[in-house]
């Protein structure tokens, strides 16, 4: 009687509940299951390991994925099921695998990364706005390297908009990438990666070439390093400025710029894309020559989606931006052969939209990137 009269209350217990009801039963049965304790050690998405995990009681927070600005959309209390082990660590974030209960049922493996210092929500910020002005990028990048080499893979950034808080605690949710993890430069300028064989040659050449192409689209502001990722799907980007700092934790400032220049060597990627030499010399890298217009194929202008909302764990759908027009709204690579627009700051159009040159379309309205996937 108590319980059918308060339901709110206990709603939440039940979910938790039945959470590690089921987990307990899945991890007897999946006991020969097993997990690498690094990011290129992968396990199936819908296998559980049989590390221990507990449920616990949650709150997600859910941002805007299409601006600059850091604007909270949704709030909203949950169910998590986390692993008691990380699977990975680094300088900044150690990373959990991480599944949202959803009708008393585990959804598919995600990845949670805790900041590790107590300020994990001004970590958030600044990884937030280099998520997307790296993701900016990849419009035209993409546009570019289409038309030059259409058989190479495109690149694709994880945006970062999702916060989870958990006992004091603030993590980043994005999406498992399943294959072999791998960190091709660092934010120090230097190269990580040396491939072996033609398809890790091809992923190595698009990643440099991307840093490159970066720092010239931005007409000199920045450059994107710290290219990480499974294949051409990358995570976790560091913008890198003249001015240490600028642009967070892992900007390294002109350093970093001018290591990653002075030990670039342009591969067959950069050639192709007519990517002129930057010099790497004091006091900042120098082009020595024009960056390559970019075209927009007609054909992926006209396969623009027509609205984007950001997904909630439970299922949710949530209005990115409900007070802009359709032909307004960002979105996420769904599919291959999509394309839409995106709204920029002031500062960010400044850097990256007026570079773009958008044929056989006129850019009329607020300046906007053109965001190919």
């Amino acid at each position: 009687i108590f319980f059918s009269a308060f339901p709110q209350f206990f709603a939440p217990l039940a979910a938790m509940a039945s959470a590690v009801y089921s987990h307990s039963r899945q991890s007897s049965t999946s006991s020969n299951s097993s997990v690498g304790s690094s990011v290129s050690d992968r396990a199936e998405p819908n296998v559980v390991s049989s590390r221990t995990s507990h449920a616990h009681a949650a709150t997600l927070h859910t941002y805007r994925n299409d601006t600059e600005a850091v604007e909270l959309v949704h709030t909203e209390s949950t169910i998590v099921v986390l692993d008691d082990e990380l699977f990975a660590s680094g300088n900044v974030c150690e990373a959990f695998r991480v599944r949202f209960v959803q009708a008393g049922k585990q959804g598919p493996v995600q990845v949670a990364k805790r900041y590790k210092w107590k300020d994990g929500k001004k970590g958030f910020s600044e990884d937030h706005v280099n998520a997307y002005l790296a993701g900016c990028l990849t419009g035209p990048f993409n546009a570019l390297l289409r038309s030059r080499l259409p058989h190479y893979p495109i690149v694709k950034y994880l945006q970062c908009t999702r916060l989870l808080e958990l006992k004091s605690r603030w993590y980043t949710v994005e999406e498992y990438l399943e294959g072999d993890f791998t960190k091709y430069n660092n934010i120090f300028g230097n190269e990580e990666f040396k491939p072996k064989g033609e398809e890790e040659t091809k992923h190595h050449d698009v990643s440099a070439a991307f840093s490159h192409f970066s720092f010239l689209q931005s007409d000199h502001e920045y450059a994107v390093l710290d290219v990480q990722g499974v294949g051409c799907t990358y995570t976790d980007p560091a913008i890198v400025s003249p001015e240490a700092t600028k642009y967070g934790y892992t900007d390294t400032g002109s350093s970093g710029l001018l290591r990653f220049f002075q030990t670039h060597k342009c591969n067959y990627v950069c050639q192709q894309l007519g990517l002129p030499k930057v010099e790497g010399t004091h006091p900042l890298p120098k082009p020595t020559g024009t960056k390559p217009t970019v075209n927009v194929p007609a054909a992926a202008l006209q396969s623009m989606a027509a609205y984007s909302s950001v997904q909630s764990p439970k299922g949710a759908t949530i209005p990115a931006m409900a007070a802009v027009s359709s032909t307004q709204q960002n979105c996420f690579p769904q599919a291959a052969e999509s394309a839409c627009w995106s709204p920029l700051s002031a500062h960010t159009s400044r850097q990256i939209a007026t570079t773009v040159s958008v044929a056989p379309l006129t850019m009329a309205g607020p300046a906007m990137c053109v965001m190919i996937y």
